[in-house]
């Protein structure tokens, strides 16, 4: 199986060929699946993955951030 992009529409399709040998009758087939779609969902999944793995850091980070400022306050109030 191959990916192709039409140039004109960018739509993509697979192309699977595969030969016939059939009691002496020889031929070919060629198969063309528009996967334009799967490739949008594939697209759109890769996307939310990465806000979540950005968010996710975004999240330790305050966590992290929260706590420095939760121990500096507790280092001040134990100094005075």
């Amino acid at each position: 199986m191959r990916e192709v992009i039409h140039p004109t529409t960018h739509l993509v399709y697979s192309v699977s060929t595969s030969l016939l040998d059939a009691g002496g009758e020889f031929g070919a087939i060629m198969i063309f699946s528009d996967i334009s779609e799967i490739r949008k969902l594939q697209s759109s999944l890769n996307t939310v993955i990465e806000f979540e793995k950005k968010l996710k850091n975004l999240e330790n980070r305050t966590v992290t951030s929260d706590i420095a400022t939760e121990l500096g306050n507790m280092l001040l109030n134990q100094a005075g």
